[in-house]
């Protein structure tokens, strides 16, 4: 497309269209990818184009490359425009360069978000005195702050509990009415506010005084501060609100709870946090696959069979496929302790899920069921092993000496005969030892 508009009027409508195509859908580098092949043709992007495409690296977190191609717009002359300086200073803050930004601002490269993220950066780590310096700056450069900037300085005040601070941003919030007066009637309003901007502190110093003024909440509040104080990693607060919202009965949406139950799976395992994790699933949430998945193999690592269990089965029992590798530490858990009911309990609803184990865990379990003279589950159990080609030599070796110690010599010869037509013959010593048997 780019060599049939070479030499046209319409290549950089083209390009543009490209762009912009590719960045809706998320696929970056195939934006880069586009940009190398249209440079090629001595064509130097505009600014906007060129900010889409930072924009895009940002939120993928691919901040090397982000910066790389940042230099390669001012090696080729691209004019910086407000916007490129802003994604370049929130990617500069993402990776702790924090004095780079304030390079920015000092050599007079300043906007809104630079500001924004400065007075954030300081106020988190309590320098309070940079912080009101730069909001002086902001009003002397005719930068007005707005509520998102004052609620950084707000949430460092309530993350130190400084009461004076508290109060008097809070004041100057109600001065220049970006926060209503009373409160008492808008609380709600403003602790969503504080609490999509991911300013929990101040989200939760708000939520402790409408408790204190017997302010009812409305769920969707309580809903959007779970949701802040997951994202935040604030996992203690995080629990002890869901507490709360189970005893007053209130009834969250299942995206409230979504972020609450992928952050639990990243805690150490505990009674407590399984129990929250059940309750959860129950309620149809879905934690992210791979978290629940080291949530649980932790828990097997730990010994700590019985939650282990009790969480696949509520995981099984809504539905969900979980990673088959748990299941293999239980299944083997079960057989090595005697528990075959429990491992083929485990299989039937893994198979009506369409699950399979690997193939150890089923020799196990081949091995447990011949154990205990259940023959004829042996060998559905190894004919569903077939179905999903999940089968080795050592599959065959455990239902050939099973069969024969069941004086059952005429499967267990249909069983070697097949072995040998899948190619599976072991070794030339095991073999020898094996066919010893049928004579």
């Amino acid at each position: 497309m780019v060599q049939a508009c070479n030499g046209t009027e319409s290549l950089p409508l083209v390009f543009s269209s490209l762009i912009g195509r590719y960045a809706q859908k998320g696929l970056h580098f195939d934006c880069l990818k586009v940009f190398r092949n249209v440079i090629q043709h001595g064509f130097v992007p505009k600014v906007g184009c060129c900010n889409v495409v930072l924009d895009g690296l940002e939120h993928e977190n691919e901040f090397r490359l982000a910066l790389s191609f940042y230099g390669w717009m001012i090696r080729n002359g691209v004019l910086i425009d407000s916007n490129t300086s802003s994604v370049v200073a929130r990617i500069l803050c993402k990776n702790g360069k924090f004095d780079r930004v304030m390079r920015l601002l000092d050599s007079g490269i300043y906007n809104s978000t630079i500001f924004n993220l400065v007075i954030d950066s300081c106020s988190k780590c309590g320098n309070f005195e940079a912080a009101f310096d730069r909001l002086k700056e902001m009003c002397d450069r005719k930068i007005e702050p707005g509520f998102s900037t004052y609620s950084s300085v707000l949430d460092g005040a309530c993350e130190v509990g400084n009461l004076e601070l508290i109060e008097m941003v809070m004041h100057i919030m109600s001065k220049k009415k970006l926060m209503p007066v009373p409160l008492s009637s808008e609380y709600d309003d403003v602790i969503r506010k504080f609490s999509d901007l991911g300013k929990t502190y101040a989200a939760g110093m708000l939520f402790k005084r409408a408790e204190v003024e017997g302010v009812i909440l409305k769920g969707t509040t309580l809903g959007c501060l779970l949701r802040a104080f997951s994202e935040g990693r604030r996992v203690k607060e995080a629990m002890s609100l869901y507490s709360m919202i189970l005893q007053k009965g209130v009834v969250l949406g299942k995206s409230s709870y979504q972020a609450f139950a992928d952050v639990l799976c990243q805690e150490n395992p505990s009674e407590e946090v399984n129990k929250i994790l059940i309750d959860l699933i129950r309620k149809g949430v879905s934690p992210c696959a791979s978290e629940i998945l080291k949530f649980m193999t932790l828990h097997c690592r730990n010994s700590r069979w019985q939650e282990a269990e009790d969480l696949l089965n509520v995981i099984l029992e809504q539905g969900f496929l979980p990673d088959s590798s748990c299941c293999h530490s239980l299944v083997k858990h079960y057989c090595c302790c005697g528990h075959i009911e429990s491992a083929i309990s485990l299989h039937r609803k893994l198979e009506k899920l369409g699950a399979v184990l690997d193939v150890k865990a089923y020799n196990q379990l081949l091995r447990g069921l011949f154990a205990v003279k259940r023959v004829e589950e042996a060998v559905k159990l190894f004919d569903y092993m077939r179905s999903k080609n999940v089968v080795s030599s050592g599959s065959f070796l455990v239902m050939i000496s099973g069969l024969c110690n069941e004086k059952e010599m005429r499967r267990a010869m249909q069983v070697h005969d097949e072995m040998l037509k899948m190619g599976l013959k072991p070794s030339r010593k095991t073999y020898k030892s094996l066919i010893t048997v049928f004579r």
